[in-house]
């Protein structure tokens, strides 16, 4: 199981760091086999662009002031086509080191350093940056990085983000699924540290709409407990960054809010579920069942298999 340390923070209360944590999940039977450091760059903080206009001298270009919070407002020349006014982006400011998103002569990713600059005469003070030159974990479109709307101006980006530190590639016993989570290896290494554990709070939702799904179990070899909950009113959109890059991290990709909800739960508490559109449940029932003699479905990769 990959696990994202920034996420095990959620539960821990530890600055252990991660060569430490591998260290006492390993001495408690859950052998990290790897530790991939996440390359943080510095002085990355949140900024909203509040004007962009064609560059005087540059077809390609465009020149942006961004306000980055306590760095002051920015003049900042792009070549970036996917950006508008009103958008949230990682600013690099002078001084930091970014990355080219190219492999370096020594496999290593190749750096460049963002200074103050001139070009094409018009002064550009930081850079916005995008997925590749943070080197952050999964498929991102091309372009600047758009973050959130609800995005703090000036804050900095990685604690934005809740992603950093590194990833731990966790071998979990068979005889330990309560541990196929990152609360239960969460539980695991504040024991192993020494350290406070605080179990997520979970409570139950305003309102209640009878569902027009029946839920049942039709054999209770196949499956013991079955349980449904009806949402309504949902809007389906891209999750959050920060949700995004956990589930990239853990080796799962991101689809939509819905799907990428069900997944990240299910990382984190080890609970299976799944979300199905009501109006398509044909009949009005979810069924837990072996399959029929000749039974056939087709599956998400679209290929027909007879169960």
């Amino acid at each position: 199981m990959r696990l994202p340390v920034s996420w095990l923070r959620d539960f821990v209360e530890t600055d252990a760091t991660p060569q430490k944590i591998a260290d006492v999940l390993t001495s408690r039977g859950f052998t990290v086999d790897a530790i991939e450091p996440q390359r943080m760059p510095e002085k990355i903080v949140v900024g909203r662009i509040e004007t962009l206009a064609s560059h005087p001298d540059a077809d390609k270009l465009q020149v942006s002031t961004v306000d980055a919070g306590g760095a002051g407002k920015l003049q900042i020349v792009t070549g970036a086509r996917n950006v508008a006014v009103g958008d949230k982006v990682p600013i690099a400011l002078v001084g930091s080191i970014v990355y080219t998103g190219a492999p370096g002569p020594n496999g290593e990713p190749e750096t460049k350093a963002i200074n103050k600059a001139k070009l094409r005469g018009v002064e550009s003070n930081g850079m916005m940056a995008s997925a590749n030159e943070l080197l952050l974990p999964g498929e991102f479109d091309d372009g600047i990085l758009i973050m959130d709307a609800d995005a703090p101006i000036g804050s900095e980006f990685w604690s934005t983000v809740r992603f950093g530190d590194a990833v731990l590639d966790v071998d979990v016993p068979s005889n330990r699924a309560d541990c196929l989570s990152v609360i239960g290896l969460a539980r695991e290494a504040a024991a192993g540290l020494g350290a406070r554990f605080s179990e997520p709070s979970w409570g139950p939702g305003s309102g209640s709409t009878p569902s027009p799904i029946a839920v049942e179990i039709g054999d209770p070899g196949v499956c013991r407990r079955l349980v449904g909950q009806l949402f309504t009113g949902l809007r389906n959109r891209r999750a959050p960054l920060w949700m995004t890059l956990r589930l990239h991290a853990a080796n799962l990709r991101s689809l939509d809010f819905l799907v990428d909800v069900s997944n990240y739960v299910q990382l984190e508490t080890g609970q299976p579920l799944h979300f199905y559109d009501a109006s398509l449940i044909k009949g009005g029932r979810i069924v837990a069942r072996s399959s029929n003699e000749g039974e056939r479905v087709v599956t998400l990769d679209g290929i027909e298999r007879k169960l």
